[in-house]
């Protein structure tokens, strides 16, 4: 019980910040903007990775009553946070600006091993 409830507290934490960072993006919020063109991405990419992110937060939230879409979520916004992490690699940011990304993915994949039994239940 404890592991189900320790699952569901990253999911929404989770869910909450890229909820607000996915919107963000979508809609152009100052701070996403200029983020995406220090980052050397395109307007199209930073709206197609806030989508991506909302998608992440979808199956968070389905993943409270279906964990193994939960481990599929967590591995899908794994995999963005990956790619945000490296994105500031390339352009020779400090690794502090890469910081939060691997923090986000660490839980993330956290939140995948949690629900990993469940994985297999969806196929």
């Amino acid at each position: 019980m404890v592991i189900i409830t320790l699952s569901i507290v990253l999911q929404l934490l989770l869910s909450f910040v890229f909820l607000m960072t996915g919107f963000g993006k979508i809609l152009g919020t100052k701070m996403q903007v200029e983020s995406f063109e220090h980052l050397k991405f395109k307007k199209e990419f930073r709206v197609v990775t806030g989508l991506a992110q909302i998608v992440g937060v979808i199956g968070l939230i389905i993943g409270i009553w279906y964990p193994g879409v939960a481990s599929l979520s967590g591995i899908w916004i794994g995999i963005i946070m990956i790619g945000a992490a490296a994105a500031h690699i390339r352009v020779k940011d400090p690794f502090s600006k890469a910081v939060p990304a691997v923090v986000l993915c660490i839980v993330a994949f956290f939140i995948m091993l949690l629900n990993i039994s469940e994985l297999t239940k969806l196929f």
